[in-house]
């Protein structure tokens, strides 16, 4: 049966089909019963530890999501609709 993924304000996302992998986000999730789920999780883990960084944007990002932009060395707060906030 497939995972429901919902936002932290409770609004649906995606359904995760078993043994799929989305990525509907710049994060991937892992349906049940996928062979390979430890190498996504820990590539997800290590994409949120060092903030998505890189020299352009996440390509799927979402609002509240924080990018570290390391051209520019600086922290990026994507707002509703993707505008951009300057963090730091």
């Amino acid at each position: 049966m497939a995972y429901q993924v919902d936002k932290f304000n409770g609004t649906f996302l995606t359904n995760v089909p078993d043994g799929t992998i989305d990525s509907t986000t710049d994060l991937r999730f892992v349906g049940k019963n996928y062979a390979g789920y430890g190498e996504v999780q820990n590539e997800n883990f290590l994409h949120l530890l060092e903030n998505f960084a890189n020299t352009t944007q996440p390509p799927k990002r979402i609002s509240g999501q924080i990018w570290y932009d390391s051209g520019k060395k600086r922290s990026i707060l994507l707002l509703q609709d993707c505008k951009l906030a300057r963090c730091g």
